[in-house]
């Protein structure tokens, strides 16, 4: 389980298995690009794998701390 959110200062948190990993210390315009790619990093290197429930929320930061990550899938 990866997330990653953007909450009032900024800041880009990563979360894996609901643990925070990584807090940028920059701000959210400097760390992401100006389109969204899921699955590839930089120019060529791409996921080797699969990716299952993906979510994009707009406007609300689901997670601001530590937590504990779902066992059941997203309903629809």
């Amino acid at each position: 389980h990866i997330a990653m959110t953007r909450h009032t200062d900024n800041k880009i948190r990563v979360f894996i298995d609901g643990t925070l990993k990584n807090t940028s210390g920059g701000t959210y315009a400097d760390l992401v690009p100006r389109y969204l790619e899921i699955g590839r990093y930089a120019t060529s290197n791409y996921l080797n794998g699969y990716a299952q429930s993906i979510r994009i929320t707009k406007g609300l930061a689901r997670y601001t701390s530590n937590f504990t990550p779902s066992t059941i899938e997203f309903a629809g």
